[in-house]
């Protein structure tokens, strides 16, 4: 971990090198976004409320999420993002800075950390509605940290310019970020949490590996260890994608993971459906019995333009810690602008 005082030294340099060479160059400025309109419903009725419960016979009119971009097309770009999950108020998910050099590229601020395949991507670009259990429960209390970042790949891509990955070459991913949840607050135990992730290409495909050390909040820090395995493969239309992650919360040690497979068709007017099937499992705390959680979920899209598409889903649930809620129907209008 490094110390206090290095790691403010190495942000201010950071700072000063990102901000020198956004002023000498104009900026263009992109903005995007989507939203999605969704309406669940339960079957059965939630006893407890963790990450994943809804209230019945939710309709969440507005899910917006707002996309704020600027670059000078060479090497620097700046980017915010705004998303409104509950569709009541708007948070910050993203807020930094990013020098690019190709395949190098550093960035400075509040982003997604990188772990995993399914934390660091927006639920637009998600196969199902929602991601796994395991993936709220170990990492999503901790998706989006303070902190500096760097990555590097080796086929070479720039933001704005993204070129093909090809196998053989990888990607790796590895940050200093804040150390605790960054809407908790002030770093009361002034440690820092290293996170990585590292992506080989395969054939069609991705494999990856990704680490998480660090220290909880409070003035007694408890151990926050996190590793997931991931891999994604598409063939003739299939697209399977699968990891495993596990996860210590001092002497709590949790486990579980999640196998998605999705067809579309590649042409004629099939393409434009989407069918998706997914099983992800949870032990929250893998000492203890009583709170296994397991998931069957099953959906279909229909792509409507490039931009758009309607999304039927219908899981079946058990979990102990909810077992008189069976199931969840989740109907969804996405559009991306």
């Amino acid at each position: 971990m490094l110390t206090a005082p290095l790691t403010r030294l190495v942000v201010v340099l950071t700072m000063l090198v990102i901000a020198a060479t956004a002023w000498t160059a104009p900026m263009t400025w992109k903005l995007g976004g989507y939203v999605q309109a969704r309406y669940t419903e339960d079957f059965g009725t939630p006893t407890t409320t963790p990450p994943t419960t809804a209230s019945p016979g939710t309709f969440l009119d507005t899910r917006p999420s707002v996309l704020v971009r600027a670059t000078d097309d060479e090497h620097v770009l700046l980017q915010f993002f705004f998303s409104s999950p509950d569709g009541n108020k708007f948070e910050v998910q993203h807020a930094f800075a990013e020098y690019d050099t190709m395949p190098f590229y550093l960035r400075l601020g509040l982003s997604p950390i990188p772990f995993g395949y399914e934390n660091p991507i927006t639920s637009a670009a998600l196969i199902t509605t929602e991601r796994s259990q395991i993936s709220k429960e170990l990492i999503g209390p901790f998706a989006l940290d303070r902190g500096l970042f760097a990555f590097y790949r080796s086929s070479g891509v720039f933001v704005a310019k993204p070129l093909p990955a090809q196998p053989g070459t990888f990607n790796a991913g590895i940050a200093i970020v804040n150390g605790e949840p960054y809407m908790t607050g002030r770093d009361e135990n002034s440690s820092k949490t290293l996170i990585g992730r590292v992506g080989y290409y395969i054939p069609n495909g991705e494999v990856g590996a990704s680490i998480y050390q660090g220290k909880g909040a409070g003035a007694i820090p408890v151990t926050m260890d996190r590793l997931a395995a991931d891999i994604l493969w598409r063939t003739g239309g299939f697209t399977v994608l699968s990891e495993l992650l596990s996860g210590k919360s001092g002497d709590v040690k949790s486990n579980g993971g999640y196998l998605t497979v999705a067809y579309r068709p590649a042409a004629g007017a099939a393409a434009q459906y989407m069918f998706y099937l997914r099983g992800d499992v949870a032990d929250r705390n893998t000492e203890a019995a009583g709170d296994y959680f397991s998931r069957t979920t099953g959906g279909v899209d229909f792509f409507i333009n490039p931009t758009s598409k309607l999304q039927a889903e219908f899981e079946t649930l058990n979990d102990q810690l909810n077992p008189d809620l069976n199931g969840r129907m989740t109907l969804q209008y996405q559009i991306i602008f």
